[in-house]
């Protein structure tokens, strides 16, 4: 059907210019079973809370959850999505991270094979750069402000 036509009907269906190269929907396998130990694939900022991606941005969560269920879309053919729980395992807790609710395709899951035995930094240092994950304090010092500080502590200053 030509471009022209397809513009004066109320309704077109659509076909794929190209077969996918994968199976999609009802002929993919499930790979992850309910219950599996993932960490998802973080969008552009989603750790701060806006749009950007930043190069100190992670690109894993940094909390891992369990798959909820795993949805086959049969009609039109979708690929198979999992959705996790509301809840990060109790060892990934008290990290930074929201809890998702989109779902998300096996591409965008990491499995992680026994969640309990993953080593992170100490809870004060992943408190201290909550807010932004950057430094917040930072002193440029040279011979001149050295020698002031230490005049200043001389004088009771």
């Amino acid at each position: 059907m030509s471009p022209a036509r397809a513009m004066t009907l109320e309704e077109v269906e659509s076909k794929p210019s190209k077969k996918p190269k994968r199976a999609i929907g009802k002929d993919e396998e499930i790979k992850l079973q309910k219950g599996t130990a993932v960490r998802y694939l973080l969008k552009a900022g989603e750790l701060e809370g806006d749009h950007r991606r930043r190069a100190t941005d992670p690109y894993w969560s940094l909390r891992v959850y369990r798959i909820k269920r795993v949805v086959v879309g049969r009609n039109p053919l979708q690929p198979v999505l999992y959705y996790l729980e509301g809840e990060p395992i109790k060892s990934t807790a008290h990290l930074i991270g929201r809890n998702p609710k989109r779902p998300f395709k096996y591409e965008e899951l990491q499995v992680i094979e026994e969640p309990d035995k993953i080593e992170y930094p100490p809870d004060g240092f992943m408190r201290k750069y909550h807010p932004t994950g950057f430094i917040h304090y930072i002193q440029i010092a040279n011979d001149n402000l050295t020698e002031a500080h230490q005049y200043a502590e001389k004088r009771g200053g």
